[in-house]
């Protein structure tokens, strides 16, 4: 079992390089059979909305996000760990690259660890905010 400590700095740190567009340090601790399953069904984008497995896929989708999603104003607000699972509440401003809208959003993330690795990461947040964001 991975120890509290190990898990709060681990999420700290992929938050950390996620808010930089930090590619390689965003998916240093994802396990190579993690599932990343962002909860954003009718959203109308690809991948928010089926959980996507292996840290290649991974990889591909967080790539896509840092490049379409730009964070900044990252705090956290709670976090919570027992054994091997944890839950996170942040909060932040995510500006969409494309249009160059942002929005402050509230988000939960379920996280759960291996040997010191993500296995499991489900994320949640206002989906009617990201449509409205994207101009959907």
């Amino acid at each position: 079992m991975t120890d509290a400590n190990t898990i709060r700095e681990a999420i700290r740190s992929t938050y950390r390089a996620r808010v930089r567009g930090d590619l390689e340090g965003t998916v240093a601790l994802f396990a190579d059979d993690a599932v990343f399953d962002f909860n954003g069904q009718g959203v109308g984008l690809p991948n928010m909305g089926t959980a996507v497995r292996g840290k290649p896929a991974i990889r591909l989708l967080m790539a896509e996000f840092i490049d379409a999603f730009r964070m900044s104003d990252w705090e956290e607000v709670s976090l919570v760990v027992e054994g091997d699972k944890a839950a996170l509440h942040w909060s932040g401003t995510v500006t969409f690259t494309q249009n160059g809208r942002a929005e402050k959003f509230d988000v939960v993330d379920l996280l759960t660890f291996r040997d010191g690795k993500i296995v499991y990461f489900r994320q949640s947040t206002d989906t009617a905010k990201i449509r409205a964001m994207l101009g959907t």
